[in-house]
């Protein structure tokens, strides 16, 4: 029976990505905006250290995904603003 692609989840294994460089770094926290990076391949051997990165990743991801909301509430008040503007002049 073939898997259907649309229900199977897409997921990121960044143990395949060197841990240690930054950019490895980085893209692992885009895709985690996405909810694509699964948790359990952050896993470090350290039990303070592996506490310590989910505390700052869980960190990092409500504060992007608030930000996010922000601009998009910020963008949506200045499209309305523009249209009520371009309203109110056309009426002349």
């Amino acid at each position: 029976m073939p898997v259907n692609a649309s229900v199977v989840p897409l997921v990121i294994d960044v143990r395949l990505l060197c841990p240690y460089r930054l950019d490895a770094a980085f893209l692992t926290m885009v895709w985690t905006l996405f909810g694509i990076v699964a948790l359990e391949t952050l896993h470090i051997h350290l039990r303070y250290v592996e506490a310590f990165g989910k505390l700052l990743f869980g960190l990092y991801n409500w504060v992007a995904r608030i930000l996010l909301l922000n601009m998009l509430i910020a963008m949506m008040a200045k499209s309305f603003h523009m249209i009520v503007v371009s309203i109110l002049f056309s009426r002349g």
